[in-house]
């Protein structure tokens, strides 16, 4: 429970935000800390939508989505905070710090020099010229990084920056300033035989990537950092075999302990065992690390067997006489301190045992789980029981397989975590068929449907075996009737011991979700009950947050069973989540167990005892549901206290229950209670207050369902429910949903006299609705879901849904671009046929607009890409080099990255098999990993090129790289036209070695219907306006961005404007990071008349329907979406002649292709004024959208359907 304190520091932290936006980023950290991320996500949406914030403001809201990994929606409040004021500083600053991490290398630059542009003072100025340099370094542009880095000198002595201009010389071959710029960097004393300190200059250099400089540094240099540094460069460069080579350097420098474990763990990495083995046990015993002593152990584990792998730890291992000091506030388990007292007085090997495998089974710190696992080996050994013995030392380890670093410091120990501890225990444990792993409401309580299927299966005779482990919060209170039972244990949310768990159960419950890195492995069953029937939506249909659902739609794809109540439910649960055409679970209709708790006299008796009420006195329980408001929870908090205070009268009392996601909250709010109000205990189950009451009053919760399931009388308080119902979105009427509505608590007031009056006749007016909603609860829902799941009893009420093979599409979101537009024309062209799965990152599809979203949910299923890197700690650790601009390829790391994706696939859809899977985007490598390694398709695998993709990598994206280094994976590289596919063969080729035969060209199609429809729309009165205008108007449709070439055709229409044969404006509808450079240019060169920066529109088709032309001046494309869209509107089309517009525009015969030169721009606006153009009437839409459409499903071995 949240204390005083923190209720008002809360409240005094809401109150200041519009004033202070200095108190965004803590108000939005207490919440995040108190209250968890996903609610402070929410509060910093709802600050986002006020119309009064400043740039400070949206600057502080992107700087706590940064923090969270929401980097689209950061980068959002950035560009609204430069609309409002494009010199503010901070904004252009952000902006280039989130371009780095996205590694979209060009927009960093232009964000770069806006810094540079408003820099306030020489210092300021000089830092951001040293970043533009760097930048330009990591472009493989050293001539463009000189002039920016070459007055290193003016830095002080040993200013680490100067390194930059050091390396930078070196690209140039400038080697006297090389060594200037290094020894000002890196100074040595003066009696020093070298020039400065190359160490430190390595150091520095590996740091920044730049692996053969280190290299070429330390050539000729010794000593045992020296061994280091090369080993990491060479690593990273692929040189694996010489960097192993480099480390027994090591081991015979000064200091060897240092280097037997990174040594030995590389050695295992690769296979080598015997080497791995013999390192090991060079280990000095002053040295050994517990990691140590386990690797050394598991090699001889595998070699001579179990006996061999516990005798070679437990030798080297000390032994814990102290076990009860290793216990932690982790360990909560009740039942840890008797059975402490227990072992204390058992000498016995075998009772030792007994007694340790309860404590180990109930440890939840890391701490406490080495000790009980570690000396149950030992007993279990003296027992000679050494696989038994061999599966508790694995048990005690936080680090199970062999990493070294690749991405910081090479001596580093890789850092281990939840997520991979839990990806570890998977390869290493076994599943241990009678543990049975329980979470209610993400570990907030016990209770619920899994709470009834336990005390269901305690009862039962068949399965005395199990073992019952329960996965909670520290705050969660536990039901007595557990606690005190043997079989049932208790861990902590969040530890060690879940990870664990969640690896090894034989069966797993939850009625929500398990966290996002969590992965059924093919022993495991998994049970989802969800947690109440849908009233409010839900998944896709929620229309407050449309894209929250990715990790339920994901636990249920993990799902071998899922239960509901009713038709409805399932519905919400499959259809409602994106899944249902490729849900792999057993679905069945059965009751809700968590109602067979609401339905037994002694619960009702004993609950009744508990709150203190006379024997005839009428229970009213007001349970209100969250609004899910942050701003307004005062308010509602406020209201709920009202509304209990109306209802109370004579004859019966009101008890209120918060919603469970809010109950500290609520209790913060009001300061721990309000003395006139009744607050229902929070260790009462809700079910089983549901049997203690006569009447339940409530809003928009789903208890309402479970309440007249029982037979007990319900009344709707309904203050708001059209403003609910627009905000979140119902799926009923209030007419439709069990209960009696009231619109005011005295309303409500009158109901419950009417209830208590005649409780009978009262519930019977809902019975309609009830047996619609899966029916009168009989006791025995709990025993007909544990015949389902653990039985593998025949459901009287099986669902079976129609389902397709599925095509995967990929893709890293939706913004207004050209993919975008290029995606939303091959869904429509499909039109279902194959049926469709978009993967796509939540995060991204904030950015969408409303159209686009409601085009890919008419033709697409959306499953949402939730959680971070899985994978063990060599697995993730490859993956982050993967996902550097040096990657190389090797075996090692080839089938770590093969396995690491394997496993996410897995982690993302379980079982599920597509038809086949697609990377649409072809712009992120770990996305292109997964679908070419990872992903299950049963037909073919590719991966859609849209541009010359080594110009991206030299001047954008160079991490893009990476990714196709294993364009070997997948059975095709389609580009999206004829030029840009020879581009791409002959690039990859000589850059990658890709094999030419991989490519094929698969054009993109285009929605002819929607774009004659869209270009007859009306424009709006200034539009109209504009093009009614004198001349021939010339539309310019595309990002403001480097590679568009929008500044050389404003200069060349400067010089040519007084020569043309007509007047000429042009028009741009677009934005994108050069729009204020555009701006300052179109000012510079005083062609404010002629020329108009319209911005992103939502119906470009209108505008191009009344222009007299389409200019396209890039310096490259893929295939021009926008020509096709012209030539569809029947509007000309003049064109820079690369090879992606001469590809659409079949070398002129559909439009007008000129010269990428200054004088050849100039050409085509004379085309344009003089009217020198080709008629786009040649070109036919529907023959091309069939074509492309037939490319498409060739490619991805689809037989078309008529």
């Amino acid at each position: 429970m949240l204390s005083k304190v923190s209720g008002s520091i809360h409240r005094r932290f809401a109150s200041r935000l519009l004033s202070h936006p200095d108190s965004i980023g803590p108000y939005l950290s207490y919440t995040a800390q108190k209250q968890g991320r996903g609610i402070a996500q929410r509060a910093a949406r709802e600050l986002s939508q006020s119309s009064s914030l400043a740039p400070a403001h949206l600057i502080a809201l992107a700087q706590f989505w940064k923090s969270v990994d929401a980097p689209g929606q950061a980068r959002t409040c950035v560009l609204r905070a430069i609309e409002l004021d494009p010199q503010y500083l901070p904004a252009f600053e952000l902006e280039a710090f989130l371009q780095r991490d996205r590694g979209n290398l060009h927009q960093e630059i232009q964000a770069i020099e806006q810094c540079i542009r408003l820099s306030p003072d020489a210092d300021t100025l000089q830092e951001w010229r040293i970043r533009l340099g760097e930048a330009y370094l990591r472009q493989s542009a050293p001539d463009r990084a000189w002039p920016l880095l070459q007055d290193f000198s003016t830095l002080a002595i040993g200013d680490p920056r100067a390194f930059h201009a050091a390396f930078c010389a070196v690209l140039l071959g400038r080697s006297l300033e090389a060594e200037e710029a290094y020894a000002h960097a890196a100074p040595v004393a003066s009696n020093s035989s070298s020039p400065f300190d190359i160490v430190a200059a390595a150091v520095f250099q590996l740091d920044a990537r730049r692996d053969e400089e280190v290299l070429r540094l330390l050539d000729g240099v010794t000593g045992e950092r020296v061994h280091e540094l090369r080993y990491a460069a060479m690593l990273r460069l692929a040189r694996v075999e010489e960097a192993t080579a480099e480390l027994d350097l090591a081991l015979r420098a000064v200091s060897p302990s240092n280097w037997v474990g990174p040594t030995a763990a590389l050695l295992a990495d690769l296979r080598q065992d015997a080497d791995a083995r013999e390192r090991y046990l060079a280990v000095p015993p002053a040295a050994e690390t517990q990691l140590t002593r386990f690797r050394y152990a598991a090699l001889e584990h595998d070699h001579a067997g179990a006996e061999s792998g516990v005798q070679a730890l437990l030798r080297r291992s000390p032994r814990i006489t102290d076990i009860e000091s290793r216990m932690t506030v982790q360990d909560l388990d009740p039942a840890i301190p008797a059975l402490l007292d227990t072992l204390r007085v058992r000498t016995d090997p075998a009772q030792r045992a007994s007694v340790l495998e309860e404590l180990a089974l109930r440890a939840s710190s890391q701490e406490f789980l080495t000790a009980t696992n570690l000396e149950l080996a030992r007993a279990l050994a003296s027992c000679g029981e050494w696989e038994r013995a061999w599966v508790a030392i694995c048990r005690a380890q936080s680090q199970l397989l062999p990493a070294v670093s690749l991405t910081t410091d090479p001596g580093a120990e890789v850092q281990t975590d939840t997520y991979t501890r839990f990806s570890e225990f998977c390869k290493m444990l076994p599943v241990v068929r009678n543990h049975v792993v329980y979470e209610s409401f993400h570990g907030a309580s016990v209770s619920c449907n899994p709470y009834a299927i336990c005390r269901d299966l305690l009862e039962s005779e068949e399965h005395r075996d199990l073992r019952h482990i329960w996965i909670v919060r520290p705050d969660a209170h536990l039901p007595a009737d557990l606690v005190g039972h043997p079989n049932v244990a208790f861990i902590r949310k969040g530890s060690p011991a879940q990870a664990q768990a969640l690896a090894t159960a034989g069966y797993l419950i939850n009625n929500s979700t398990f966290e996002w890195y969590f992965t059924r492995r093919p022993e495991q069953r998994y049970l989802n009950t969800w947690h109440g029937i849908p009233w409010k939506t839900l998944g896709k249909d929620n229309r407050a947050e449309p894209f929250a659902y990715g990790n339920v739609a994901r636990n249920l794809l993990q799902a071998t069973h899922i239960v509901a109540p009713d038709p409805h439910t399932m519905r919400v649960l499959t259809e409602g989540m994106d899944i249902d055409m490729i849900v792999p679970a057993r679905l069945a209709l059965i009751g809700a167990a968590r109602n067979d708790l609401s339905t037994r006299t002694a619960d009702r008796i004993r609950i009744r005892k508990q709150l203190g009420l006379l024997a005839d006195e009428p229970l009213v329980l007001f349970m209100p549901t969250w609004k899910g408001l942050m701003e307004e929870r005062s308010a509602e908090t406020d209201e709920v206290l009202r509304d209990a205070r109306e209802m109370s009268g004579n004859g019966y009392r009101v008890v209120v229950r918060a919603h469970h996601f809010v109950r500290a909250a609520f209790l913060a709010e009001t300061d721990g209670g309000a003395p006139d109000v009744f607050f229902a205990p929070e260790d009462i189950e809700t079910n089983l207050l549901l049997a203690a009451a006569d009447v339940l009053v409530t809003d928009f919760s789903s208890v309402l369902f479970d309440a007249a399931a029982v037979g007990l009388p319900v009344i709707k308080l309904l203050h708001d429910q059209a403003a609910y119902e627009h905000a979140r979105g119902l799926y009923f009427s209030a007419d439709e949903v069990p209960g009696e509505s009231a619109s005011s608590a005295a309303a409500a007031k009158d109901l419950i006299r009417d209830a208590i009056s005649d409780p009978v006749g009262f519930a019977k007016r809902s019975l309609p609705a009830v047996t619609r909603f899966g029916g009168r609860a009989d006791g025995h829902h709990a025993e007909r879901t544990r015949r389902f799941f653990f039985e593998d009893a025949t459901p009287e009420h099986a669902v079976e849904l129609e389902q397709h093979e599925q095509l995967l599409l990929s893709v890293g979101g939706l913004s207004p671009n050209g993919i975008t537009r290029a995606l939303r024309s091959l869904l429509g062209t499909l039109d279902g046929s194959p049926q469709t799965t978009l993967l796509v990152s939540p995060d991204p599809l904030n950015n969408a607009t409303p159209d686009t979203v409601q085009d890919v949910r008419q033709y697409a299923k959306l499953n949402l890409a939730v959680g971070g890197r899985a994978g063990t700690r060599m697995e993730r650790e490859v993956l982050r080099y993967f996902s550097t601009r040096n990657y190389r390829r090797h075996p090692l790391f080839d089938s770590l990255i093969a396995s690491s994706r394997r496993g996410e696939a897995r982690r993302q859809f379980s079982d599920v098999e597509f038809g086949a899977a697609v990377d649409f985007d072809g712009y992120d490598s770990l996305r292109a990993a997964l679908i070419g390694m990872g992903v299950r398709s049963a037909r073919k695998r590719g991966i859609i090129l849209h541009s010359e993709i080594w110009k991206e990598i030299i001047t954008r994206f160079p991490r893009v790289q990476s990714g196709l280094r294993h364009l070997d994976s997948f059975d095709f590289a389609g580009s999206v036209s004829d030029g840009v596919r020879q581009a791409n063969q002959e690039s990859l080729a000589t850059n990658l070695g890709v094999p030419a035969a991989l490519h094929r060209t698969v054009e993109n199609t285009i929605n002819v219907p929607e774009i004659l429809a869209m270009s007859h729309a009306e424009l709006d009165e200034s539009d109209r306006q504009w093009y009614a205008g004198p001349g021939v108007h010339v539309v310019l449709v595309g990002r403001l961005s480097p590679e568009k070439n929008h500044e050389s055709l404003l200069r060349a229409l400067a010089d040519s404007r007084d020569r043309l044969s007509q007047r000429l404006t042009l028009t741009f509808l677009g934005d994108g990071p050069l729009r204020l450079k555009i701006e300052q240019l179109v000012a510079e060169l005083e062609l404010q008349d002629i020329v108009r920066l319209r911005g992103l529109v939502a119906n470009p088709y209108s505008h191009l329907r009344a222009a007299g032309a389409l200019f396209l001046p890039s310096l490259h494309e893929g295939q021009p979406l926008v020509i096709l869209e012209a030539l569809t509107t029947r509007t000309p089309v003049v064109a820079s002649d690369i090879p992606g517009s001469r590809s659409v525009l079949k070398d002129g015969q559909y439009g007008v292709l000129v010269p990428l030169s200054h004088d050849g721009l100039i050409e085509g606006l004379e085309r344009i004024a003089s009217g020198d153009l080709v008629p786009a009437t040649a070109f036919d839409p529907a023959a091309f959208t069939e074509e492309s459409r037939g490319m498409f499903l060739d490619a991805i071995g689809w037989k078309p359907t008529s």
